[in-house]
């Protein structure tokens, strides 16, 4: 877990599960490559909890491509986000780059 970032990062036997606070888009600790760059070692399936989330700007969409591409992801579920921020991912194309499931 990494305090100084805008997210809680769960590790579990066969997934990991990230917490992004309700700031997250406005943290500054979401442009560094530290903030990403953990993925890589990470095995399993990979969720994101948007339940805290009410808005999506430009730097939390950074911060997801990012990711996915450190990650390599090929796949990514993100959990609880609110309808109109699932408007706004789907509006980023993201599903472009790795398989989203919205549950």
């Amino acid at each position: 877990m990494m305090p100084d970032l805008p997210f809680i990062i769960d590790k579990r036997a066969d997934r990991v599960v990230i917490t992004i606070n309700r700031d997250a888009g406005e943290h500054e600790g979401l442009i560094s490559e530290k903030s990403y760059s953990w993925i890589q070692t990470i095995t399993g399936t990979v969720e994101l909890d948007f339940s805290q989330i009410a808005l999506v700007n430009s730097m939390l969409v950074a911060w997801l491509f990012h990711l996915i591409q450190a990650g390599r992801l090929s796949d990514l579920t993100i959990r609880n986000a609110k309808p109109f921020v699932v408007k706004q991912l789907k509006q980023f194309y993201l599903d472009r780059f790795v398989t989203i499931t919205f549950g």
